[in-house]
């Protein structure tokens, strides 16, 4: 299945993810109130997308890290699965609507 970058940025504001996380490759990306409490999101094009997937969702990255009362999982779990390759590919390859 092949992801829409442009979708996952959708999702990505859509589901809070912006609340904790900031993409670099992307600035006009709207600003969550905690956008420095999760790591600054670079370079994830260095990952396939199945390992992205795997890092978004694994205990070792800090999935299951509990942060302002909600974990990764918690974000991640309401994903259907095409949000979620839209998500990670906007992650790899982040792209303001237009750009």
């Amino acid at each position: 299945m092949q992801g829409d970058p442009i979708a996952g940025r959708r999702v990505f504001i859509d589901h809070s993810c912006i609340e904790c996380h900031r993409v670099e490759a992307d600035p006009q990306l709207p600003a969550g109130a905690r956008s420095i409490a999760g790591p600054l999101l670079s370079h994830l094009d260095r990952y396939a997308p199945r390992e992205l997937a795997d890092r978004i969702v694994s205990r070792k990255t800090g999935a299951s890290q509990e942060l302002f009362d909600k974990t990764m999982a918690d974000f991640a779990q309401p994903l259907n699965a095409r949000q979620f390759v839209d998500v990670v590919a906007y992650l790899r390859y982040p792209r303001a609507p237009g750009a």
